[in-house]
């Protein structure tokens, strides 16, 4: 099952996962990730 999402949604939940690993020492006590966050963007990226 695929479903579409709007360039503004997309932007919208990349800057949103960007956030969760920046902001990650604040929300969850871990370290910040780019690496993390990297994957993160990759697995959203990929295609299906």
């Amino acid at each position: 099952m695929t479903f579409e999402l709007s360039v503004h949604d997309l932007a919208y939940l990349l800057v949103r996962i960007s956030e969760s690993f920046t902001y990650a020492d604040l929300i969850t006590g871990e370290r910040p990730s780019a690496e993390r966050a990297r994957a993160a963007f990759q697995y959203v990226l990929r295609e299906s």
